[in-house]
């Protein structure tokens, strides 16, 4: 389904790998609705697809892709801090790194020479995550592989 009538546009962030693709976050708290509202297109936003499944309960204020990985998206919450996708918003997982519960991540930005990912919040400061290569460089087939 789509975002619900009157939800703000909060981000809007542009593939720096893929022409046509962007992802955008809705939110719509002030409406009452807390649910995750995050799209993607791959057409220049002919058509849009909701990436949300995984997502808690939670407006998504900010979603982007890290500048290193194409299809490795992170996406901060109004109440359930960070989350991350390594496969373009298909599934989901949580990144606790030490934040308090319930923080809300208001926006997201890259430093691509450290692998390192600056977060803001409402009301608990800045955070760096000062070392991605462990999420960037992680193989899911490997993991997944039998020992």
């Amino acid at each position: 389904g789509g975002a619900p009538e009157w939800a703000r546009v909060y981000n809007v962030t542009v593939s720096p790998f893929h022409a046509g693709t962007a992802y955008a976050a809705f939110d719509a708290h002030e409406l009452g609705n807390n649910h995750a509202y995050v799209y993607r297109t791959r057409d220049y936003g002919k058509h849009w697809t909701n990436i949300s499944r995984g997502l808690p309960d939670s407006s998504v204020e900010v979603v982007r892709e890290d500048p290193d990985h194409a299809g490795l998206l992170f996406a901060g919450t109004l109440s359930d801090g960070l989350w991350y996708s390594r496969d373009d918003g298909a599934h989901w997982q949580a990144l606790h790194a030490n934040l308090p519960g319930g923080v809300s991540v208001m926006d997201l930005t890259f430093v691509p020479s450290t692998h390192s990912l600056v977060l803001a919040t409402h009301g608990r400061g800045i955070w760096v995550l000062d070392n991605l290569r462990p999420i960037e460089d992680y193989d899911t087939a490997i993991a997944a592989a039998p020992l």
